[in-house]
């Protein structure tokens, strides 16, 4: 998947969740569906499936009780093409507290920091969520 392609994902997904939509429809690939688990295991949304008749995936975010989103920022790296290793990773996951950082690992597809040094894997860095 480009990594382009997972930014322009997520701008969607910010945009849609500010204006507090209930349902937001996305194309359906393996990798967003990769994506779309991590975000469900983190909270940010509570699930998605498959329309049928679309071939598009209904994504169902996670809102507060005062409407606003669990998902608040998005910092993307600048550079697109950030390989991070095992080493960098965790003195990275040291320095941003509790936001979540998203890697893009060519084997095993988009994991979060915490998975990706469970596992001792590097990867691309693509964000950070707030």
């Amino acid at each position: 998947m480009k990594i382009n392609t997972i930014q322009n994902i997520f701008r969607h997904f910010l945009q849609s969740t500010r204006s507090r939509k209930i349902n937001i429809s996305l194309d359906n690939s393996v990798d967003i569906q990769n994506l779309l688990q991590v975000l469900q295991s983190y909270g940010y949304i509570i699930g998605y499936s498959l329309n049928t008749i679309t071939n598009r995936l209904d994504v169902y975010p996670r809102y507060r009780v005062n409407g606003s989103s669990y998902l608040n920022d998005i910092d993307f790296y600048a550079d697109l093409r950030v390989f991070c290793n095992y080493g960098k990773l965790f003195r990275l996951s040291k320095r941003c507290g509790s936001s979540l950082i998203l890697i893009y690992n060519p084997i095993v597809g988009i994991v979060s920091h915490d998975v990706a040094l469970v596992r001792g894997l590097g990867g691309y860095l693509l964000c950070k969520l707030y």
